[in-house]
């Protein structure tokens, strides 16, 4: 069972994709200045992966061509089931993990995770430093080929 807060849909948060997103509570990063604080706490609801992949083949019919997951294994998820995670879901379409932490390491545990990822977002939010949005940030958006970083796209937000 994985700590799942929510679940929807976005358009902002990969470029040019519309985009079906699992939030994950329970986060240890804790930023300071962090716009998600609702994502720290614990809370008593958990959802099993075989759940996660029939909301994410729904969203994939109705017109999702990405999965975006906020969270990682800073979530108390095991290194284990965030790959297992990412491998099936990876199946269906291809996946974003926004992350807090500085590295592919800290966030996915495995770095062999990185070969089932499409996207990985990294950098922890720095209030001083901005956002993806600000050109001044520290956190990266970068594609993933064959598993390993490949494209930083971060640009992509800047206007």
């Amino acid at each position: 069972m994985l700590p799942v807060y929510k679940t929807g849909v976005t358009l902002n948060e990969l470029p040019d994709k519309i985009s079906f997103y699992i939030q994950f509570h329970s986060c240890n990063i804790r930023c300071v200045g962090c716009h998600s604080k609702f994502l720290w706490g614990r809370i008593d609801k958990y959802r099993s992966i075989e759940y996660l992949i029939r909301q994410s083949k729904f969203n994939k019919n109705n017109g999702c061509d990405a999965i975006i997951i906020f969270g990682d294994i800073n979530n108390n998820i095991s290194i284990k089931n965030f790959m297992e995670l990412c491998e099936k879901l990876s199946k269906i379409l291809p996946i974003c993990v926004y992350s807090g932490a500085d590295s592919p390491e800290k966030s996915l545990g495995d770095i062999n995770t990185l070969k089932y990822l499409s996207y990985i977002k990294l950098g922890h939010f720095d209030i001083n430093l901005g956002g993806l949005a600000c050109k001044s940030t520290n956190q990266r958006l970068y594609t993933v080929k064959e598993g390993k970083l490949d494209i930083d796209i971060t640009y992509k937000f800047w206007r």
